[in-house]
């Protein structure tokens, strides 16, 4: 078949629109610059289908009912066709691009409060189309020809004080649409809402549509400090993505790995992340994280008086019992922690019907640890043969490095007596590291040096062996 044919006028009809461009990454790959020439051509060439305006399709309510397809074939046309070459365009086209681009409108997707009403309506407020495409979703394409022609729309900003910046990480934006704001306003990133103090970095760890860990990067680059701010609530952005049930442990990783201090700030209810991934029934893997680095928080009250263990169990069926068993491991005393209502976590759990056994049982058998005296080694061997049976391992290694002494008591196989006895001095010697740590300040440069102390014996003992061999 020659080559003439395949755009002869009895080939085959193209779609009337082309498929849209995959804004994630790992896209799939695009149309051929073939079917791109011929449908752009085609829709030149008919120009009585009848399209919607720019600010019509805009209007969306949300992505749902966005068609980002229909808008790319809008600016394909005139007068959008006739500016999308600078070099060729003339002053006139130019022009009444501009005017519609710049043009504000009530676009449905950006709604505010209305403060001159009285019955709290809500009304749109009028922004530049830059705004409401970057709300919407729209393809990277889009994105850039809407800032071709009206560039200035990036230096405005909302009635709330937010910036384009501010409304792409608000509504999810790709990571390429971010680096594409913060490379022609990159002091956006430092740049804070009227209503809200919140920063880009902020509205990107709150989003609904989950965070981005490479949104986070690159917001981090141009504004490190962003990870102290507080908002007009006293969160963080490591106390929003925590409270966000869209995040994932590898945004948790992504904000602890630029700043560990995070996870000590309190907000204005005194509350920790740890205790927002806990309101928030977060899953198991965050809550794990933000212990593992700050195990302190685990027996920390807000103003409440609630520690993260009241908090874990107060979400019925869905209470997590692997996550309420990994607070009460850290610290068994915030199981008999009571708030300012004289509850504690047990009798949290317990005003749930639906709470599963599990994690009654578990909190029941943690209220235990307080009877443990200097001459209970009975009750000790009956509380670790009760949590072996209730399939909880780790609360009975719990009780053997409270009373080890119940380890005589027990039928333990003297080959593995060794083990079972460097498990314990193990485990006391995390404890006692854990104790010191609470008197050394997270921020100080005296803790790199206890940690390096701390290190010391096993250092020698590795470099002994070196020696040796």
């Amino acid at each position: 078949m020659s080559a003439s044919s395949t755009i002869s006028p009895s080939a085959p009809a193209m779609p009337s629109s082309p498929p849209p461009i995959e804004r994630r990454f790992g896209a799939t790959a695009k149309p051929s610059p073939m079917t791109r020439r011929k449908s752009i051509t085609q829709e030149m060439i008919d120009p009585s289908t009848t399209l919607p305006s720019l600010h019509e399709l805009l209007n969306a309510a949300d992505r749902s009912t966005f068609d980002n397809a229909t808008l790319r074939r809008v600016l394909r046309r005139p007068p959008f066709a006739a500016t999308s070459n600078r070099y060729l365009c003339t002053p006139f086209s130019n022009k009444e691009a501009e005017a519609i681009v710049g043009r504000k409108a009530p676009f449905r997707i950006l709604q505010t409060n209305n403060n001159q009403t009285n019955n709290n309506e809500t009304q749109a407020e009028e922004v530049y189309p830059l705004f409401a495409a970057l709300a919407l979703g729209a393809s990277q394409d889009v994105i850039h020809k809407l800032y071709d022609f009206f560039p200035m729309a990036l230096g405005e900003t909302t009635r709330a004080g937010n910036t384009a910046l501010h409304i792409a990480c608000q509504y999810g934006a790709p990571a390429p649409d971010v680096v594409f704001l913060l490379r022609h306003c990159p002091s956006h990133a430092k740049s804070k809402s009227k209503e809200s103090w919140s920063t880009p970095l902020h509205l990107a760890c709150s989003t609904k549509r989950g965070a981005c860990v490479d949104v986070i990067r690159a917001l981090a680059i141009q504004n490190p400090a962003a990870f102290a701010e507080q908002d007009r609530k006293g969160n963080t952005p490591l106390h929003l993505a925590c409270f966000n049930r869209s995040s994932s442990p590898d945004v948790i990783q992504s904000i602890v790995a630029h700043r560990r201090a995070a996870l000590e700030t309190t907000n204005d209810n005194g509350m920790t992340p740890l205790h927002a991934a806990c309101l928030s029934n977060q899953s198991f893997s965050i809550a794990k994280t933000i212990v593992t680095k700050y195990p302190d928080a685990a027996i920390q009250v807000d103003v409440h008086g609630n520690v993260p263990a009241h908090y874990a169990c107060s979400h019925g069926s869905s209470a997590s019992l692997s996550l309420v068993r990994t607070l009460l491991e850290v610290d068994p005393q915030s199981a008999i922690m009571k708030n300012r209502h004289g509850y504690d976590p047990f009798d949290v759990a317990q005003s749930k019907p639906s709470t599963p056994k599990a994690v009654v049982n578990s909190l029941h058998l943690a209220r235990d640890f307080k009877s443990l005296g200097p001459d209970s080694d009975a009750k000790a061997a009956t509380l670790h043969k009760s949590m072996l049976q209730s399939g909880w391992a780790s609360g009975a290694n719990l009780v053997l490095d409270i009373r080890p002494g119940i380890i005589h008591k027990m039928n333990v196989d003297e080959r593995m007596m060794p083990q079972v006895l460097q498990r314990l001095d193990k485990s006391r010697e995390e404890r006692e590291k854990r104790r010191m740590l609470k008197h050394v300040s997270s921020s100080s440069p005296l803790l790199a040096m206890f940690q390096v102390i701390c290190d010391l014996p096993e250092m020698i003992r590795d470099s002994d062996d070196s020696v040796d061999s």
